[in-house]
């Protein structure tokens, strides 16, 4: 049987133009708060496009992202919805 998601009341609209300051200081916090629960899923901040989920996933799984270049972070989607973790540090070889 299917799963349904009920909320009491439903969220506050955030407006985040994008590459605005609302934005950055929105996804400096996202990141800040995922480095706090390392390996943990959590939903995108902020409602984005079908269309730009697999955009913002590659951003982040290449570091264009500033919020997102220190460290490293895993972004995947499920039904047009971005889910990101942050997964540590990023360990090198040497290589």
């Amino acid at each position: 049987m299917a799963e349904f998601e009920f909320v009491e009341e439903l969220p506050t609209r955030i407006h985040t133009p994008r590459g605005g300051p609302n934005e950055r200081l929105l996804l400096e916090a996202f990141a800040e708060a995922l480095q706090a629960r390392p390996g943990v899923w959590a939903k995108w901040p902020f409602m984005i496009r079908p269309q730009t989920v697999s955009t913002y996933r590659k951003r982040i799984k290449y570091k264009t992202m500033p919020a997102f270049q220190s460290g490293h972070y895993e972004a995947a989607d499920r039904n047009s919805v971005l889910y990101v973790r942050y997964t540590g540090t990023e360990v090198t070889d040497g290589r």
